[in-house]
């Protein structure tokens, strides 16, 4: 797999003598200004990237010997990461460095990460003032570094992931504001403005940038399924509408700030926009909608059961549709669950040799037809533009407990 997700899209690779070259001419302009004597000038520490404001750096320093750690987030699932190591010029401060590991990685929804690309590449960190100037051969954005704090402490257990809003509070506090937004009427663009606001506060009130993925996706699947065919194409039509105007402001506040202004909401929305984790909250709300979103027409057929109710199947199919959700590119055609007869002794065994000491009492059993992405982008198990029929989904559940999706595939 090699594919980035939208924020770390652009990372490319440069033109490696280009940057020896800027390396070259920064070092010597460097020198000249600062004339002899030596420069000791601490990286220890952690640090943003005041560009981005998604990049963050933090280092070790043993004398002009440094270690640094590059961590530039994209979204939810994934994000790149350089691992450097050089020695500082003691003349300019500068570092420049020609092996470093760069590296790649996504999460699933239950937080499985998967390296999928790794590479060396070749920079420098330059001074400018007290802040750092970063340019590396993989990384077409040069970053700019302010320092945060003189304390680095790598050895940190990662935040729990914040449990997901229920289903029906983001119908009512997120799906509404979407449904209710009028296109038509007098001062369409202001509304606009203001329905992006509240679902950007909403997303940051439920603390969002880093959410539990799988129930925050299921929930949003209950939540859009609950709605009406007229709520779902307002949905559609004012998610569009907000999407496109929150883009822009990622790329470019500034140039959008004055509609907030008019709007009555330039307040908030400077807050949201001057806080990282705020911006990533909504980027992560948008991209489980587009997920969501992808599963709009797929038809479930949930046949004839003297086992299970609809509502029953229903919350299974659900736990499908989030899993298959991940599948970067798919289109899912149809799922269907495949009758009474898969719960059977030998299938239980099976269920319960998969996750030992949940004691399943109940399966079942979907089937699905998909399509694999045309030109995929990134490398996956699929093969390219093939229809998939009789694609097995197996869950299981204890005697008082919920669905569990546990396997799927071909058996």
């Amino acid at each position: 797999m090699k594919h980035m997700r939208n924020g770390l899209r652009s990372l490319q690779r440069a033109a490696g003598i280009v940057i020896l070259v800027c390396i070259m001419l920064a070092t010597c302009i460097g020198a000249a200004e600062q004339g002899s004597g030596e420069r000791m000038i601490s990286y220890a520490g952690s640090w943003e990237d005041e560009v981005s404001k998604r990049a963050s750096m933090d280092a070790t320093q043993d004398g002009t010997h440094v270690e640094i750690l590059v961590h530039w987030g994209g979204s939810a699932f994934s994000a790149a990461t350089w691992q450097i190591s050089g020695e500082m010029d003691p003349m300019t401060g500068n570092l420049t460095y020609s092996s470093s590991k760069y590296t790649i990685s996504e999460w699933d929804e239950e937080g499985n990460e998967t390296i999928i690309d790794e590479q060396t590449s070749s920079g420098a960190f330059l001074w400018q003032g007290e802040k750092l100037r970063w340019q590396d051969s993989l990384n077409t954005d040069e970053g700019l570094f302010v320092k945060l704090s003189d304390a680095y402490e790598p050895d940190f257990d990662a935040p729990a992931p914040v449990e997901a809003p229920p289903a029906e509070e983001l119908r009512e506090g997120y799906c509404n504001i979407l449904v209710n937004l009028e296109h038509e009427s007098a001062g369409a663009a202001l509304k606009r403005a203001v329905a992006a606001s509240e679902v950007c506060a909403f997303a940051e009130k439920h603390s969002l940038y880093n959410p539990d993925a799988g129930q925050l996706q299921s929930n949003l699947i209950i939540a859009f399924e609950g709605l009406d065919d007229h709520d779902k194409a307002a949905f559609l039509e004012g998610f569009g509408a907000v999407q496109a105007l929150l883009d822009d402001c990622l790329k470019d506040y500034e140039a959008n700030r004055s509609l907030f202004e008019d709007a009555g909401v330039a307040m908030s929305m400077d807050m949201i926009m001057d806080d990282p984790l705020d911006r990533l909250a909504w980027e992560n709300l948008r991209d489980y909608t587009l997920r969501v979103l992808r599963l709009e027409n797929v038809s479930v057929d949930y046949g004839v059961s003297e086992l299970y109710s609809q509502e029953e199947l229903k919350e299974a199919a659900i736990k499908v549709k989030s899993r298959f959700a991940s599948f970067v590119g798919c289109e899912l055609h149809s799922l269907r669950y495949a009758g009474d007869a898969c719960n059977t002794a030998e299938n239980l065994t099976w269920m319960n040799r998969l996750d030992e000491g949940k004691g399943y009492a109940e399966v079942a059993e979907f089937i699905s037809d998909f399509h694999s992405p045309t030109q995929p982008e990134e490398d996956t198990a699929w093969e390219p533009d093939a229809e998939y029929t009789d694609y097995q989904w197996w869950l299981a559940r204890s005697a008082e407990g919920s669905w569990q999706l546990l396997t799927w595939g071909y058996q």
